[in-house]
């Protein structure tokens, strides 16, 4: 990813291609050199062109993340022939960025561990054109990472939502 970031003690702003905000965890696996086995597994995981602000408190502890992202849908006309001519999906066609934002509770030391530890909540909402309808894509997640014993992490998220199955790679494609 690529992106230019200002940085002040409580708060940062960053624009260019990153991580989503929603549902910010991906699999970690020594299966795979570069894209875990299993990472799209139903995981809501992709990095988008975005304009993002981020506030801390609290020495970092309470954290609010917001962004604009680019409404990248992943499909394609199927009048496009040529893989270098880039035509508009339906999430560009309906000409509104998503919108994402996500809250979380975190320490460097979560409860004497010695090692950080989060829990956070996101959500999620885009639209995308359709011929002449439009479909809003809306979602909310949770996400944690606490750590059990000095070597052993407990990590995970759980979301719901409708029309969040552009957020999937399968097989090196976006779908």
């Amino acid at each position: 990813s690529a992106y230019a970031k200002l940085d002040w003690e409580t708060a940062s702003l960053a624009a260019g291609q990153d991580w989503m905000v929603f549902a910010p965890l991906n699999p970690v696996s020594i299966a795979s050199a570069a894209i875990p086995q299993m990472a799209a597994a139903g995981n809501p995981w992709i990095r988008l062109p975005q304009v993002r602000l981020e506030k801390r408190w609290h020495q970092g502890t309470v954290t609010w993340q917001g962004a604009a992202l680019a409404p990248a849908t992943g499909d394609f006309p199927p009048t496009n022939t040529a893989t270098f001519l880039l035509q508009p999906g339906t999430g560009a066609a309906a000409r509104l960025p998503f919108f994402q934002s996500r809250v979380s509770l975190g320490a460097k030391d979560w409860l004497g561990m010695g090692k950080p530890g989060s829990v956070g909540a996101s959500a999620h909402y885009g639209r995308a054109r359709l011929s002449e309808s439009e479909s809003d894509s809306v979602g909310l997640a949770l996400d944690w990472s606490f750590p059990l014993v000095p070597r052993f992490t407990l990590s995970g998220e759980t979301f719901f939502g409708r029309d969040l199955g552009f957020f999937t790679i399968r097989d090196g494609v976006l779908r």
